[in-house]
């Protein structure tokens, strides 16, 4: 899965989450946007790197 494709779907569940509980601060929604984000990057950079290893 594309990284855009990953950040969107997480974001879209989170949102969804988001409403269901009435929780609409703008400022969280962005630190968790950016939170995502960062933490797909690094899902990303780390699953090539696993492949690699002999088992």
């Amino acid at each position: 899965m594309e990284m855009s494709n990953l950040c969107s779907e997480v974001k879209k569940d989170f949102h969804k989450l988001e409403n269901r509980f009435d929780v609409s601060y703008s400022i969280l929604r962005n630190k968790i946007d950016v939170l995502i984000d960062s933490l797909v990057i690094r899902f990303i950079n780390d699953v090539p790197r696993k492949k690699k290893i002999p088992g």
